[in-house]
């Protein structure tokens, strides 16, 4: 036999070289996020949450065997303008039965109740029309004691087994907005400059949707920088919050987005959101709503040029993100005014927009107690 000639060194030799294959073709990279290794987001979306235990379980009924593996749902919120906490537990209870995930949308601004209760937590914008500062209902981000208030929440949030916290689209600051108190003490001290309207906006227009600022001062640029990283510090915090709790909890962040579609440039101008310095931070997810039936609405289009903006806004998003495999985009599957579904006709076409951006997830906004076809449903989120 042959084998009889090999050396006891070579077999050796051979066995080591076998091992050594089989480690390089079996053990993934570190590091490496090929989305081909990222399960897909097939999700529905859910504003208001529906009320008392047998609503919700009928709810978490209805979505099983849909094909949908995650629920993403509004952070309720009491009458007062306080988060309702005690919901959190059912949900989650209900959402893991189901065989579902659950993230959480937590709004980070537009949280009424503790701007109410607190005056100096509220920030406030430049009215050009009347040259007088007005209050946005708004947690000042400067604010120490806020942003420990929304890291508060998502921890826990965490705590209570969601997988995902969602930070909410008001996880923005707009060129007028960003003045209150401590935001401006704040930004006097770090730029060395008296940050003021007229240092800061080289010229206002009036137009149809009212005063448009058309050109930006040096000293906004470095203010718009200071709003910016403050975003990124509050990101931080609130993930560290959520994760020292909870270490498998995802935190994701909106994708702004506005018509017509903006790039990165104008993206960190009108809402001082830095795309490449979140991606730097590796963040879990990155989501955005394609509102486009409403833009329809709004702008007057055709149902050809909202499907055009559609596939317009659905591609800028995973541009900004450079991974449509942590990208989720929220689509509507129910008409605004009622609980009916869409046609089938344009759900599908919708569907088949976003499939083209990749391995994007893909989400499902609807309304309790609509009647989910779960052969339709199961047909729109089967990849290739």
């Amino acid at each position: 036999m042959i084998a009889a000639n090999v050396s006891g060194n070579d077999r050796i030799a051979a066995l080591i070289a076998v091992i050594l294959l089989l480690v390089l073709f079996l053990v993934p990279v570190r590091g490496s996020r090929a989305e081909t290794s990222t399960p897909y987001v097939n999700a529905f979306s859910i504003s208001k949450f529906p009320e008392g235990y047998p609503a919700q379980e009928a709810l978490y009924a209805s979505l099983k065997h849909t094909g949908a593996n995650t629920l993403i749902i509004d952070f309720p919120m009491t009458a007062e303008g306080f988060p309702a906490m005690d919901t959190i537990p059912n949900a989650v209870y209900l959402a893991h039965q189901a065989g579902l995930k659950l993230a959480v949308v937590l709004p980070t601004r537009l949280i009424r109740g503790p701007v109410l209760r607190n005056d100096d937590w509220e920030d406030l914008r430049f009215d050009p029309a009347t040259e007088t500062y007005r209050p946005t209902g708004k947690l000042d981000l400067f604010h120490q004691p806020a942003i420990e208030y929304i890291a508060s929440l998502a921890k826990e949030l965490a705590a209570y087994s969601v997988d995902a916290v969602l930070l909410g689209n008001d996880f923005t600051y707009s060129p007028m907005e960003g003045m209150g108190r401590t935001a401006m003490k704040y930004a006097s001290s770090m730029l060395g400059a008296d940050v003021r309207p007229a240092s800061l906006y080289g010229k206002i227009e009036m137009g149809p949707n009212g005063p448009t600022v058309r050109d930006f001062t040096e000293l906004f640029q470095r203010w718009t920088a200071l709003k910016s990283d403050r975003l990124i510090i509050v990101y931080q915090s609130i993930k560290e919050a959520a994760r020292s709790v909870n270490s498998t909890v995802k935190v994701g962040i909106p994708i702004p987005m506005a018509y017509p579609v903006m790039n990165t440039g104008d993206v960190y101008t009108q809402y001082a959101y830095d795309m490449s310095a979140f991606r730097n931070l590796d963040v879990d997810c990155f989501w955005s709503g394609i509102e486009y039936r409403e833009l329809k609405k709004q702008r007057g289009l055709t149902y050809r040029q909202a499907m055009e903006l559609a596939s317009r806004l659905a591609h800028a998003a995973v541009t900004g993100t450079k991974d449509a495999s942590r990208t989720i985009l929220i689509v509507p599957m129910t008409d605004g005014a009622s609980s009916k579904s869409l046609p089938y006709t344009e759900i599908e076409e919708i569907t088949a927009l976003l499939k083209q951006t990749g391995n994007t997830g893909i989400a499902y906004s609807i309304k309790a107690g609509v009647t989910l076809n779960r052969e339709f449903t199961n047909k729109l989120f089967r990849r290739q």
